[in-house]
Formats: C-alpha cells, structure tokens, sequence
C-alpha cells in the first residue's frame, strides 16, 4: 500500500513540474491566459488592434501594443475607471460597439477614463524612459510639467508632430520599443513635439 501511495506521489508530483517551477514553486500562467483571469496584453492588444483602427487607431502595431502594455498597471478585472490595463480592455471591449466613444479611452492615455492622459503619460513614461533617457526627474516633475502641455488634440497613434500630449503620447508608445530614440520627445523641449 506504502508503494502505491509513494508512486502516485511520484507521478502527481511530476505532473505537477509542467505547471509550477518547483525551483520557486510559482505558477507559470501560459502567455494568453492569466491563471487569476486577469486581462493579458494578448487578449487586450487583440482587441484594441481589431477594433480602434483608422481615426480611432491607438497603436501602430501590435507589437508596438505589446511593448507598452508590459509597463501598464495591472489592475482589476472589474476596473472601468482608473489608470489600469483591465479598464482600458474594459473600454476596447466597449469600442467594439462604439469605436469614437471609447477607443481613446483604451489607449495609451486613458482620455481621463482609465487614467487622466496626464496621469498615464507620466506613470509610463516613468517606467519606459530611465538611466540615460530621463525627460523628467520624477513622476511628480511630470505632472507638473504635462499640466502644461495642450490636452485638447484627440489622441490617435498618428499624431507625431506638433505641441500636444497626443504627439507625445504617440512617441511614448514609440519609446516603448526604442527609448533611446523617441524618449526625448517627450520633454517640453521636444525637438519633433513643440
């Protein structure tokens, strides 16, 4: 009886090393699925990319998605305001019946819904433009600073130029995947955003 109740040891216990890493003995989720049923970047940029498009687009490319959607704010699966990822694929979901309402609130920013665009720029920024590639001090200096920038271009992944938090949004996602080149167009010096 020892034997058997040892061997089914052995074998639930093997089973086992394909879903926990016994070294550390955390679960291992798969990259699509989060083991608590928390949004992913997967399932969100899959739907930010399907929906927000044209006027609407908040991203260039899914990849681009991807790369900043690892510096965001978890958040909780209920969130439907707050700076937080699972309130932003809360309102892509929303876009998916009305795109012009609710794609800048899944994006990058928030538009005040899932974060102030303030509040986000400067969370990610903070996260994405570090060592040599600082534009500002500390989340606060930003504030401060962003509090100046004009907030009333509508924000979409194609605005690059001019003197607005959208531009500097846009670079911001750029940032994400080539911080020592878009971070200093962050700054309210910007040599592309001014």
């Amino acid at each position: 009886m020892n034997r058997l109740l040892t061997l089914g040891v052995i074998i639930m216990v093997a089973g086992c090393t394909r879903i926990y890493d016994t070294d550390e003995f955390k679960f291992q989720p798969s990259e699509d699925t989060a083991s608590d049923g928390a949004t992913t970047c997967q399932t969100y940029c899959e739907t930010v990319m399907d929906v927000c498009v044209a006027e609407n687009a908040q991203f260039a490319t899914a990849a681009q998605c991807m790369q900043i959607c690892a510096y965001m704010i978890a958040g909780d699966t209920t969130d439907i305001s707050g700076n937080s990822l699972a309130c932003r694929d809360h309102f892509a979901l929303e876009a998916i019946e009305s795109a012009g309402t609710h794609c800048r609130s899944a994006g990058p920013g928030g538009n005040g819904v899932c974060g102030g665009n303030c509040e986000s720029f400067c969370q990610l920024q903070n996260e994405i433009c570090t060592g040599a590639n600082v534009q500002f001090n500390s989340v606060e200096a930003c504030l401060s600073a962003c509090a100046t920038i004009d907030d009333s271009v509508p924000y979409n992944n194609t605005i690059v130029s001019g003197n607005s938090l959208s531009c500097r949004l846009s670079h911001l996602s750029l940032a994400s995947g080539s911080p020592d080149v878009h971070c200093s167009h962050l700054a309210l010096d910007s040599p592309v955003c001014n």
